[in-house]
C-alpha cells in the first residue's frame, strides 16, 4: 500500500518539474481549501492541477487540511477575514458567523453581500495561504532532494 505513494513521490522529486511541480500542486490545494465547498474540494483540485500542470497527488495533500473538523474554523476565519476586508461589512447577516451553528436558517436570509463577503475572505485566505504553503514547501522539497542527493553519493 505505501510502496505505490513511495513511487510517486520519488517520481516526482527526481522529474524535471521536481520541487515545484509538488510545490505548486501543495499550494494549489491550500488555496482551494479556504473555500467553503466542502464537497467540491478534490475534483476543483484535480481540474486545475491538470491545467497548471502541477502534481495531483500534492493538490490532493492540501485540500486535506480542509475536513470534517477543521471546516467550520476555516469558514469562520475566512469570513472574519472577508468583512475585515470588505467594505460595508458592518450590515451584513454574515457579523456572527457561529450563528449559523445556533440556528441555520440564517442561511436563508444570506444575500449576494454575505456571498462576496465570504467569497473574498476565502480568497484572501487562499492567496495568503496558498503563497506561504509554496515557498515553504519549495524550500522543504528542495532541501529533502539534496539530502537524499548528498546520501546518495557517500554511498548510503
Amino acid at each position: 500500500m505505501v510502496a505505490p505513494i513511495r513511487l510517486n513521490w520519488y517520481r516526482a522529486v527526481r522529474s524535471e518539474e521536481g520541487s515545484r511541480y509538488l510545490a505548486g500542486g501543495l499550494a494549489l490545494g491550500v488555496f482551494i481549501a479556504a473555500f467553503p465547498l466542502s464537497v467540491l474540494h478534490f475534483p476543483i483540485s484535480w481540474f486545475f492541477a491538470s491545467a497548471l500542470r502541477v502534481s495531483k497527488s500534492a493538490s490532493t495533500a492540501g485540500v486535506m487540511i480542509s475536513n470534517p473538523l477543521t471546516i467550520v474554523p476555516i469558514f469562520v476565519f475566512t469570513t472574519w477575514v472577508g468583512l475585515a476586508v470588505t467594505p460595508g461589512g458592518e450590515n451584513s447577516a454574515m457579523l456572527h458567523p457561529l450563528a449559523l451553528a445556533e440556528d441555520p436558517e440564517v442561511l436563508s436570509h444570506l444575500g449576494w453581500s454575505d456571498l462576496s463577503i465570504i467569497l473574498i475572505g476565502a480568497t484572501s485566505v487562499g492567496v495568503a495561504a496558498g503563497a506561504l504553503t509554496y515557498v515553504l514547501g519549495l524550500r522543504w522539497i528542495a532541501g529533502w532532494a539534496d539530502q537524499r542527493a548528498s546520501y546518495r553519493k557517500t554511498g548510503g
